[in-house]
């Protein structure tokens, strides 16, 4: 067929006012005219079946799409559930694109983030996208967003940006060499990219050069979107913390902006509103928490309790916790129990010392000794030779090696950047501290190699019992640990017993975690990890929990369990805390976890997770934690204020009905996963293409 004696193609075909209109390519110039069927020369040609069918679909396509809001479900390679599609519809309606996703811990913000990141794309609104990450998550986020959106993005880690900063500054490098445009959507960590104002040894120009090329070069790269997960890291002590200034900065530079995280106020109204400032600064100029109201417009959060699957049944199976006591008795592990009590002396005198001359780092050193004692004589054993080699030569150790041990401890806990002092200064009042030192670590390495650890024989134990209830030989556990050496003991531990086992820490670099997830899928039954590398992995193919020690942060052992409590769980989760009888952490354990959670349902609240994000203060904590230790006498009287406070705090929780605005059951529609489950588009796109290719006579590969 021609047109102006021009090959057309026919594309679509419609009547108006009587007259038939037909939609043409014109193949020789690229052009796409609407004109009337007469004008059109037939050439006694007559449309295939192929052709005409193609026009049917297209058409049945085009109808269909019309009728929709969105359409990234239906761009992505799977379904996303009722809570997911509603948070998508909310973020479209709203006026700005700029939200906190608060959803509870396994709920899918990563999704949620892909199915926005999507939309906004298919509707023309952005183009180029710069997700921030925890260095943990980074190939999981590169490959959810692949998989599910076929996005591609590539990851900038610190060696490839000092790489690239160090290529482009030989060439004088100005805007137009900016690397950040190199890629259309990057993935990076906050700490590759945070601003120095300066750093020991470094002249102000080198200073200058090192932020030029990361934070200033991001601001001149022309993002649309700022993706920032785990946002609640963002908000620091102040507004002047390095990693708030670089998410301040890269929020004011851009229209829209997703931060996610699962605990965004933490009990903290000022570190609250730094969060919501990113969104908006003068909606939240204020102080105290905001009301429900203010939030509205920028906070979606979804809970696990209302969450649905496609059939408009619960999504999360009951999760049970247990206490998991491990006996130390004298008549099993002598040694083991001579030396707790042995370091628990030694800290109570150091802590006191250190309290009298008011020298914070030995009191730092002194809480951090009893929390690796609780956890293995492995890691009490490493740490004691550290300090020991560190005061008798001070200047001569590389602190890092010791430091490396401690992987996950809380910020608000133990400060790890005062762990430079901490294997330099004596105790003062302590007689030839380092020959009690030396005499310690004989009596440690005599306990290694003379009894089995008592905790990790429990828990092997433990193990083998769940193997049998389960009848499973296979079963899956996932073992929490804060410290290094405690996860190599435990790793070896459970080798040498001939149970196949792999392990993740924050010193492994992404693939080497990539490899180690993989292997826990497929082949090994144990996962020990810590919470530095656990962070933002999934681990739903497994369902049972051990903290093996456990973090003085509450909040932190619901992090963990999220790990395996996530969607597409289809067990009973459970996790087991484990406790050693008579030690410093049981006594606090029984105060926290317990008392409190009795409170929580007594006073009828079922969100956990925002009351323990919300009401403890980790002074506090530490503060029961130090009675505990210093004085058990008197630690009753302590527990039983702190449990007063609470209430209190709780009782006023409870009247304002928490903090976040949440979305109502009676909102998630599953009707509208279910439309988009059984939703004809995609077969009717690949019908499309084959009569297209048939038309054009050409080949179709699937």
């Amino acid at each position: 067929m021609k047109y102006k004696g021009k090959a057309i193609e026919i594309l679509g075909t419609k009547e108006i006012f009587g007259q038939e209109v037909v939609w043409i390519s014109v193949l020789e110039d690229q052009l796409f005219l609407q004109v009337a069927m007469e004008d059109i020369d037939r050439q006694e040609e007559t449309f295939s079946m192929a052709h005409l069918r193609f026009i049917a679909i297209a058409a049945k396509i085009k109808d269909e799409v019309a009728r929709k809001k969105i359409l990234a479900p239906y761009e992505s390679s799977l379904i996303p559930l009722p809570h997911q599609i509603l948070v998508l519809e909310k973020v479209m309606e709203s006026q700005q694109n700029r939200f906190l996703l608060a959803d509870e811990v396994g709920m899918g913000k990563t999704i949620e983030t892909g199915l926005i990141l999507k939309e906004l794309k298919l509707r023309g609104d952005i183009k180029r996208v710069l997700v921030i990450v925890p260095k943990s998550s980074m190939l999981q986020w590169q490959s959810e967003m692949k998989e599910h959106f076929n996005e591609v993005f590539h990851i900038y880690d610190s060696e490839m940006i000092t790489s690239m900063a160090r290529t482009f500054s030989n060439f004088n490098a100005d805007e137009e060499f900016n690397f950040w445009k190199q890629h259309h959507q990057i993935i990076v960590t906050t700490d590759a990219l945070k601003p120095l104002e300066k750093r020991q040894g470094w002249p102000k120009e080198r200073v200058d050069e090192y932020n030029k090329y990361r934070i200033e070069a991001v601001l001149n790269a022309d993002f649309d979107l700022v993706v920032i997960d785990e946002a609640h890291k963002m908000g620091g002590a102040s507004q002047t913390v390095s990693r708030y200034v670089l998410a301040q900065t890269l929020c004011n530079s851009v229209a829209n902006v997703l931060l996610l995280t699962a605990t965004p106020h933490r009990g903290k109204a000022d570190h609250f509103r730094r969060i919501l400032q990113l969104l908006d600064p003068d909606a939240f100029d204020g102080e105290g928490l905001p009301k429900i109201k203010e939030l509205e417009p920028y906070v979606i959060r979804t809970e696990k309790r209302l969450a649905l699957d496609y059939n408009g049944k619960k999504l999360f199976n009951e999760r049970l916790t247990h206490r998991f006591d491990v006996a130390l008795n004298i008549r099993e592990h002598p040694k083991q129990l001579a030396l707790y009590t042995a370091i628990t002396n030694y800290v109570r005198q150091g802590f006191n010392s250190a309290k009298k001359t008011n020298n914070s780092a030995v009191g730092l050193i002194m809480i951090l000794f009893q929390r690796l004692v609780s956890s293995s004589t492995a890691a009490i054993l490493s740490s004691m030779q550290g300090r020991l080699e560190r005061l008798r030569n001070d200047d001569d150790v590389d602190i890092e090696a010791y430091n490396d041990d401690v992987d996950s401890l809380e910020e608000e806990s133990i400060n790890i950047g005062d762990f430079d002092g901490l294997y330099m200064d004596p105790i003062e009042d302590m007689e030839d501290e380092e020959g009690l030192l030396s005499e310690l670590i004989i009596q440690a390495k005599n306990c290694i190699n003379s009894e089995t650890d008592a905790k990790a024989t429990a828990l092997l134990q433990k193990y083998k019992d769940l193997q049998q209830k389960e009848n499973d030989s296979e079963l899956k556990i996932l073992v929490f640990t804060e410290f290094r050496s405690t996860q190599k003991m435990l790793h070896h531990f459970f080798l040498n017993k001939g149970y196949r086992s792999t392990y993740i820490n924050g010193s492994q670099d992404l693939e080497e975690r990539k490899i180690a997830l993989a292997e826990f899928k497929n082949a090994a039954q144990i996962m020990v990890a810590t919470d530095a590398a656990g962070e933002s992995l999934n681990m739903q193919f497994c369902h049972i929990v051990f903290n093996y020690d456990l973090p003085w942060n509450p909040m932190m052992i619901e992090q963990r369990i999220g790990r395996v409590d996530r969607i597409g769980q289809d067990h009973k989760v459970q996790a087991y805390n484990m406790l050693t009888d008579n030690s410093v952490d049981i006594r606090v354990y029984r105060v926290i976890e317990e008392k409190l959670l009795m409170i929580i349902r007594q006073l009828g609240i079922d969100k956990t997770s925002d009351v323990l994000d919300s009401a403890l203060d980790m002074k506090k904590i530490n503060h029961l934690y130090l009675q505990s230790l210093l004085d058990p006498d008197k630690f009753e009287f302590s527990g039983e204020q702190w449990l007063y406070d609470i209430k209190l705090k709780l009782r006023n929780y409870k009247s304002t009905e928490g903090i976040l605005p949440t979305i109502q059951e009676s909102e998630i529609d599953p009707q509208k996963a279910s439309e988009i489950k059984h939703s004809p588009l995609a077969v009717w796109l690949e019908d499309l293409v084959t009569q297209y290719t048939s038309i054009r006579k050409g080949k179709l590969k699937k």
